[in-house]
């Protein structure tokens, strides 16, 4: 049996929790011992992989192939896990021929929502090492390198890549180039043209002097990941029928998202630096290196990061209100609430950083942002 065949009949016969995050990491489990050896190897993998945070990835690919889904198949609300439960009482009905193949497009859809997990978690056991970005901490525990050693990380970070391909494999489709799509896709979002250079021009601090340069690398290294996730989602319902408008659009919002993404953490990362220096709060953050605050672009270029942010929130805003996709901004907009309303929090101390960074870290003259400019970019985002 294969695992989609696996995963269909479970989607068909298992009661399900209806909470997407809860069922999918049941999901991730039965993948993991479908996939992993029966050897210690698997203690890496599965340390790498679990807990798996806020499977943020996985929830796009969900929420793009819900937003692809007909209302008449699918009519239920539009919060992400309020359409997965209404959508799993569909699967589970007496057996149709539209029923039958609503949930092969569903395990397919699953199967790219593994795989994008996979592959993140892999670029975060290579990302810790000491030769890249050399954290100790993931996610509240030991970074992999720290708990396993580094060969083991390296080899587990090699694995998951490779499991994060094979299971592109399981994707089941009567349309004989969805599979050719997906996995050309994926090897351009994700290789040598995009996450991997991303990460290449970021280690190597490559052009990060102003906006556009990190705009660049931001695409690369974070919004590829995203871009994956939302059109392969789409593709997932109906590779034939997705027009160009859209897919477009579906590319265009996950650079945005990935932007957005990116440019608030790396306003979070001055602000957790101010915190952890003022107040001794470590709570398993450490402060950020002298290269990473010389680098970062808020104090560097203030007002034309805050309007490279605003834009590409605008950009997804117009994006989202076109295509109705409703699902997917459930998943983004709770999570950049919970950023604006941290910022907002901690903007005082933030604009005491920001000041202190410059004058410290950053060449050249460059202007200390007003408490009111901070303000009204907080107050912009959407």
């Amino acid at each position: 049996m294969s695992f989609h065949q696996f995963l269909s009949k479970k989607l068909k016969n298992q009661k399900w929790s209806g909470d997407f995050e809860h069922d999918f990491i049941e999901i991730l489990k039965f993948s993991h011992q479908f996939f992993c050896p029966n050897h210690p190897l698997s203690q890496t993998l599965n340390y790498a992989v679990f807990p798996p945070g806020k499977i943020f990835r996985p929830k796009l690919v969900m929420a793009a192939f819900l937003d692809a889904t007909p209302k008449s198949l699918n009519p239920g609300p539009i919060a992400l896990n309020q359409s997965w439960s209404s959508h799993l009482k569909i699967l589970g009905q007496e057996p149709t021929m539209i029923n039958k193949e609503l949930i092969d497009k569903t395990a397919n859809a699953l199967c790219l929502a593994i795989a994008a997990e996979w592959h993140h978690a892999y670029s975060l056991a290579h990302d810790d090492l000491p030769a890249m970005d050399n954290d100790d901490l993931r996610r509240g525990k030991a970074s992999t390198h720290k708990q396993f050693g580094e060969w083991q990380a390296i080899l587990a970070g090699d694995a998951l890549l490779n499991m994060s391909y094979e299971m592109l494999g399981q994707v089941k489709s009567k349309n004989s180039s969805l599979l050719t799509q997906i996995l050309s896709l994926m090897g351009h979002c994700l290789g040598p043209k995009g996450l991997v250079l991303g990460q290449f021009m970021d280690l190597s601090a490559e052009a990060r002097q102003n906006p556009a340069s990190v705009a660049v690398i931001h695409e690369l290294k974070t919004a590829r990941l995203f871009q994956f996730c939302l059109v392969s989602g789409h593709l997932a319902f109906d590779g034939e029928k997705i027009g160009k408008g859209l897919y477009k659009d579906l590319w265009r919002g996950g650079k945005s998202l990935g932007l957005i993404f990116q440019l608030l953490d790396d306003l979070l990362e001055l602000l957790e630096h101010g915190d952890v220096i003022n107040r001794g709060s470590h709570q398993g953050k450490k402060l950020m290196a002298n290269h990473e605050l010389a680098i970062n672009p808020w104090p560097n270029n203030f007002n034309q990061t805050s309007d490279l942010l605003l834009k590409n929130c605008s950009d997804l805003k117009r994006i989202r209100q076109t295509h109705k996709l409703d699902n997917l901004a459930q998943v983004w907009e709770p999570y950049i609430q919970k950023l604006k309303m941290q910022l907002d929090k901690g903007k005082a101390e933030l604009l005491i950083t920001i000041s202190d960074v410059i004058k410290e870290h950053v060449k050249g003259l460059r202007q200390v942002p007003s408490q009111k400019e901070l303000e009204n970019l907080i107050n912009a985002l959407v």
